[in-house]
């Protein structure tokens, strides 16, 4: 198998590349089903007004950054409940 720099890549590195990448998806999604069976309900609200609202602000594509600094905003908040929540 040959890439755009004309260097090798032998198949069973490409192949443990990609299982490592299954493995930490894996991973990821059961982390996240994790947290999100311990959120309270006004967490869970909080999320999803979170999300809404993201959602409003990316039909106004001319207002970029808006979105970014409300993106910004609400991971920062989450950091801070995981934070918050971690110390429980």
């Amino acid at each position: 198998m040959r890439n755009t720099n004309n260097t090798t890549l032998k198949k069973s590195a490409v192949k443990h590349f990609v299982d490592g990448y299954v493995k930490a998806n894996k991973f990821i999604q059961d982390e996240k089903r994790k947290r999100l069976r311990k959120l309270s309900s006004e967490e869970s609200l909080r999320e999803y007004d979170e999300l809404c609202k993201t959602w409003a602000l990316s039909d106004a594509t001319d207002n970029l950054k808006e979105l970014d600094r409300e993106r910004i905003r609400s991971l920062l908040a989450r950091r801070r409940d995981l934070n918050r929540a971690g110390t429980r």
